[in-house]
């Protein structure tokens, strides 16, 4: 096993996100630890995985994790001089070389460390006997699963596609013992708002302004001008507003602002602009969920999602339900922006926010009818629209293998869970042996 040593830093944070160590683990201090959500993986600035979920010695905690190969990396990379990385609560190494049971961060708080070497699982150990040393080379274009026709690609989509569905219900399971279900929601539908550039500030932001806040805020007669104000502030946008946005409602929310004299809580964002189209733009994304937000406040926002699941005889079909989700999600107030959500981005919502989270709810409440049906919602849903994940994968795709994955979201959750999986660090030979395994099922 000491040959992992050669391996990118990029496989650890494969380990740590498939969690292929052992359930019971110790930090070099003696600490336990349980990890109920890895965390999401940062492909920016900052720390490898964003708000993780863990268990430290029976205390539950909310925050970064860092991975290195060795411990000494922490300085080397100089982490200890960062402030960005003043949330990281665990430093997940492969071998800790240092006397040092603990990471010092840059605001001087210490940080257990977690040794990975002695304590992987059984499959990845297997994965490492069996896997050869051969070199990725991506001009091949070429996939074993995905090259060639293979009459095991539907079932191994689906497969992944609820493995993928299963890892979003642990990772908001484990966020709900910091929050409620209204700011679950809340959270969930923020960060959808962001895609990859900006998910982050985004669940910053909502963090920072919570539901509850906003919903008393409203409750208290506050306008929707006065809400889009208190956030444009509290995140730093009114300096990154597009022009239209500025030209039509600088004043108003200048004025909401000096008049409600918000007391804001000092916080960093740090927003990616670059590249980004018109229509994608932060500012413009609130502004499109504003009115779902405002409408909610007075019976909650769990409750108003409810709504969209909600029947009187017959359950809706996932047509009738895509429908009425839109109508709801793309009211908007300022009709002068014509900058409404659009039908893509609302199926994105109900697929990777809205219908896991239901599916919690009526899990905890015993509601069987209403699990079941969010369940068939994710099953039956129609393909979404094409992602950089697709168009990167579309490559190794035969023509009917991309048609199977393009009819269903399952089939395309199935995709991202693959490639997030295995694709996106060139596992190709875990990947084939795990493949084996489900032929041998």
């Amino acid at each position: 096993m000491d040959r992992l040593i050669n391996f990118h830093e990029k496989f650890l944070y494969h380990i740590w996100d498939q969690q292929h160590i052992l359930f019971e683990k110790k930090t070099d201090c003696g600490k336990s630890v349980i990890v109920k959500f890895a965390g999401h993986l940062n492909r920016g600035k900052g720390p490898d995985f964003k708000n993780a979920v863990l268990s430290i010695d029976g205390i539950e905690i909310q925050g970064d994790v860092e991975i290195h190969i060795n411990s000494y990396d922490w300085i080397a990379h100089s982490h200890h001089d960062d402030p960005n990385y003043n949330q990281v609560v665990l430093h997940v190494v492969y071998d800790n070389k240092s006397e040092q049971a603990f990471t010092i961060k840059e605001n001087g708080e210490l940080i257990p460390i977690l040794q990975l070497k002695d304590i992987l699982s059984q499959d990845i150990n297997k994965l490492f006997q069996e896997s050869s040393d051969e070199t990725f080379v991506e001009q091949e274009k070429y996939c074993h699963l995905f090259s060639v026709q293979n009459e095991w690609v539907p079932q191994i989509l689906t497969e992944y596609g609820k493995e993928r569905f299963e890892r979003k219900v642990k990772r908001f399971k484990a966020e709900l013992s910091f929050c409620s279900f209204d700011q679950l929601i809340y959270q969930g539908l923020m960060e959808s708002l962001g895609y990859s550039n900006n998910k982050f500030p985004f669940y910053q932001l909502a963090k920072q302004v919570p539901y509850i806040k906003v919903q008393q805020l409203i409750m208290n007669g506050l306008s929707k001008i006065d809400i889009l104000s208190l956030l444009l502030h509290s995140s730093d946008l009114i300096n990154h507003m597009p022009n239209q946005v500025r030209l039509l409602l600088e004043n108003e929310l200048n004025d909401s602002f000096v008049k409600n004299d918000y007391l804001l809580v000092s916080a960093d964002y740090e927003w990616n602009m670059f590249r980004l189209m018109p229509v994608n733009h932060p500012v413009l994304r609130l502004i499109q969920v504003l009115d779902f937000i405002y409408d909610s406040a007075e019976i909650g926002l769990t409750n108003y999602v409810l709504k969209l699941f909600s029947f009187e005889k017959e359950k809706l079909s996932v047509a009738a339900f895509r429908k009425r989700s839109q109508q709801v999600l793309a009211k908007q107030t300022i009709k002068e922006l014509n900058s409404r959500i659009g039908s893509s981005r609302v199926d994105s919502i109900l697929i990777n926010i809205f219908i896991p989270i239901i599916y919690i709810y009526a899990q905890k409440m015993d509601f069987i009818d209403l699990q079941n049906y969010a369940y068939s919602l994710f099953i039956d849903f129609p393909g979404l629209r094409e992602n950089t994940i697709s168009n990167t994968m579309r490559k190794y795709l035969t023509n009917e293998i991309e048609n199977n994955i393009q009819q269903k979201a399952i089939n395309q959750q199935g995709l991202i869970q693959i490639y997030q999986s295995y694709c996106e660090s060139h596992l190709c030979e875990p990947c084939r042996i795990k493949l084996n395994e489900i032929k041998q099922r």
